[in-house]
């Protein structure tokens, strides 16, 4: 009984999505340099997510950054994310690709029967999360907060970027990523974006890069199936946070909050 359901859940779940969204076996070649052009801005975003994240903030004037709270800096890291996930995109679906960002998994359409699916996702992982949430491997990289969690107000401006951090990642890899080649590539988007979500885990615990590999065929097989990533930022969100909160928590980050 397991068995089979476990297989239902993977493969039977593949196959039919494969068999909805078939590869195009005669693509045209606009639609293939459409597709190629894709990829080069993912490569694009993945290198300024990099570099231009970590470093930009140096580029600065000096008269911006100095005497700034602490946690600025980090703030100011996400920040770039949210943007480099979703302008180059954007400006690639408009101008090049001429399809809708709507196209791109933002419908509402039907999400609240898909729910049950998103939850069981949080059944599974949350657990996991408070289990080893207390480990030194976890610990040694949360939370992101770092000293952004000095004072309770850098600490919200934080959360709040963290979150459209997060935002910006499911249009970039379930949207963009799934959605803009799958007219070409049919299902086999969904393997193809898992790659390189997972490569972004890699400064990660163990745990969570290969973790990386399931969740990211799993949302994208759920995006495609349903159309929509609404409900694959909420989770994401979710575990977000609730990793950021465990660790101050663990780390003794509540008890050294200033309010000013």
């Amino acid at each position: 009984m397991l068995l089979r359901r476990i297989k239902s859940l993977t493969s039977d779940a593949w196959l039919s999505l494969l068999e909805e969204y078939p590869p195009d076996p005669k693509p045209g070649s606009a639609a293939i340099f459409q597709v190629l052009g894709l990829y080069l801005v993912v490569g694009l975003v993945l290198a300024m997510n990099r570099y231009v994240a970590d470093d930009s903030y140096g580029w600065l004037p000096l008269g911006w950054t100095q005497d700034q709270p602490p946690g600025t800096e980090r703030i100011w890291w996400a920040f770039v994310q949210v943007l480099s996930y979703i302008v180059p995109p954007v400006l690639y679906l408009r101008f090049v690709m001429c399809r809708s960002v709507r196209e791109m998994g933002l419908s509402t359409v039907g999400i609240s029967k898909h729910l049950p699916i998103y939850a069981l996702f949080a059944v599974v992982v949350i657990p996991l999360v408070v289990v080893v949430s207390g480990t030194p491997h976890f610990l040694s990289t949360y939370p992101m907060a770092r000293d952004a969690a000095m004072q309770w107000k850098t600490l919200v401006v934080w959360e709040i970027v963290y979150a459209a951090q997060f935002v910006g990642l499911e249009f970039f890899f379930r949207g963009f990523m799934v959605f803009g080649p799958v007219r070409v590539l049919g299902a086999w988007v969904v393997p193809v974006m898992m790659v390189p979500y997972m490569m972004i885990h890699f400064q990660k615990p163990y745990l969570e890069t290969t973790g990386a590999v399931i969740a990211g065929l799993a949302l994208g097989m759920v995006a495609l199936k349903t159309r929509s990533i609404y409900a694959g930022m909420v989770l994401h969100i979710t575990v977000a946070w609730l990793m950021e909160f465990l660790a101050l928590y663990h780390t003794g980050g509540w008890a050294r909050l200033a309010v000013d």
